[in-house]
């Protein structure tokens, strides 16, 4: 590397101009030191180490975009609204099971400490940030899975006190991250994955 100072009467004397040369990547100051003594080509960046041919199936789909009319306004999105609405489904959860504490047939039991209980920790998980990669798995495991029995035994010994709607939510996410996140991998459910459709 070169450095050339500039000197005038009205700069500053500490600036400099600088100049790259080539530089040689680690591999090749390191492999051909012994054995070629061939000049060291410069590195080039890539992209990935995958060849062409998967590049496509890794970027996923193209999806359509629309420049004008009702279509772009219709296809707008905005990352806001997405997280708001993952935002009222794990409140609105735990508000209804806090209203099923407040029925004189929970209260009066001892169901409501249960639901109290659970009901604190369903809230634990938001503490970490929404881009968080241990959010999703949290949320099965300190809300849906929990609620889910809580629920069932409520409705056993009670009755339909809580709705079955809210049962049958937190089955729903519980199966859909089991199968999405760990069936799949197993060879009988990934050939569904491997389809173009």
């Amino acid at each position: 590397m070169q450095i050339n100072r500039c000197f005038s009467g009205n700069e500053d004397k500490d600036n400099h101009i600088t100049s790259l040369q080539q530089i040689k990547t680690v591999t090749e100051q390191v492999g051909r030191g012994d054995e070629n003594s061939a000049p060291a080509q410069t590195a080039k960046p890539t992209m990935m180490s995958l060849p062409p041919t998967n590049m496509a199936a890794l970027a996923g789909p193209i999806e359509p975009s629309f420049d004008s009319g009702i279509r772009r306004t219709m296809s707008h999105r905005d990352v806001r609204s997405e997280l708001f609405l993952r935002s009222f489904l794990t409140w609105s959860d735990t508000i209804e099971m806090m209203r099923v504490a407040g029925l004189p047939a929970v209260y009066q039991s001892g169901w409501v400490y249960p639901v109290y209980i659970f009901s604190f920790i369903s809230l634990l998980r938001i503490i970490f940030t929404p881009k968080n990669p241990l959010l999703s798995s949290l949320g099965v495991l300190l809300q849906d899975v929990p609620f889910f029995f809580l629920r069932l035994s409520i409705i056993v010994s009670l009755g339909s006190i809580t709705p079955v709607l809210g049962l049958f939510k937190n089955i729903l996410v519980t199966l859909s991250y089991i199968y999405f996140n760990h069936l799949t991998k197993l060879r009988p459910f990934s050939a569904f994955e491997t389809s173009p459709f």
